[in-house]
Parts: C-alpha cells; structure tokens; sequence
C-alpha cells in the first residue's frame, strides 16, 4: 500500500490488487460495451453505463472496492469500522489523445479509480484547484496498472490528453459511507 499526498495535504490511496479473471472480464465488458455516453459526460473517451454493478468483473471489483475502503480509510485518516455503498461504477476504454475534463464526484464521500491496462506514455490521474476558474495547483499521480487508487470524492480531477499505442483501461466509481 502507498499513501501520498496531493498539494495542500490531502491525502489519496493506493492499493495493489491483482485478479487476472476479474480484468479480463472487466476488459472484455468495457471491449463489448455499445458505448451511448461516449461524449456525452465529463469523460470524452469510450464509457460504459454508470450501472455496471452486476456485469462479470465489475460485480468483483464493486466487492473488492468497498472491501479494500476500510484500508484506505484506515491509511488515510486513521478511522476504521466503517460501512459503506458502492453508488456507481462505469469502465473507460481511452485512445491516444482522449480525455476526461476537470469535474469531482461530490456529494460522494470516495471516488476511485481501478487502472487494468496503461500503455507506456498513457497520462495520470491530475488532481487541479481553482479560483475563479484560475487553475492554482496542480498535482499529476503517475498510475500503475492492477492498482486502485481512493480520493476523498470532491477532489476536482481530470485526465489530460496524452500520445500512447493501444488503450488506456480502467474502471471508476463512487462510494458513500453509511455508517461508522
């Protein structure tokens, strides 16, 4: 587990998981998705439905996410005992130059974001703040295939654009706490 921070001390989460079962279904769904949200949300690449729970390997990864939370909770602010909803999940297949634009996932407690396939070149995760629609800091996490990484969910994020061969995979979600 690795536990770094982004500008003004705010901590994110990253935690190894590796089920080559669950990424090939994951990547098999995402391949086979009709894609309607292309374009039509914050990511402007190929996006499955935010209701992707019961798909094979999202069912999996839903269940290691929330699993994995009490880790990441634990690391990052020291709480434990938590209970917690997975609200949505959605995979992402992006080509070279593709992007996601600067957005959060507020009023969700978590967001995160599992990374399957990175082609050498792909871009980060970048963590951005603002003022006026002035960009203040700005913070990219070099990301790691098999890794799934946590942020408290109103941290404003995007994908920059960037040249690689091949597709860039992952899935991401949205998580509430219900009790601790």
């Amino acid at each position: 587990m690795h536990l770094g921070f982004i500008k003004s001390y705010v901590p994110y989460v990253k935690i190894k998981l590796y089920d080559p079962d669950m990424d090939y279904n994951l990547i098999r769904i995402i391949n086979e998705y009709g894609y309607e949200n292309k374009n039509l949300t914050n990511v402007k690449a190929e996006m499955t439905s935010y209701q992707s729970h019961d798909r094979p390997g999202f069912d999996k990864l839903t269940a290691l996410a929330l699993s994995s939370l009490e880790q990441a909770s634990l690391r990052a602010f020291n709480v434990g005992g938590i209970t917690a909803k997975l609200i949505d999940i959605w995979g992402v297949r992006y080509t070279s130059e593709e992007f996601t634009v600067k957005h959060n996932h507020y009023p969700a407690d978590w967001a995160f974001c599992y990374y399957l396939a990175i082609p050498e070149g792909a871009p980060g995760l970048t963590f951005v703040s603002t003022i006026d629609n002035e960009e203040k800091t700005r913070t990219t996490i070099p990301i790691e295939g098999n890794c799934i990484y946590y942020w408290p969910g109103h941290l404003d994020h995007l994908v920059d654009p960037g040249e690689f061969e091949g597709y860039r995979y992952c899935c991401a979600g949205n998580i509430k706490i219900t009790d601790y």
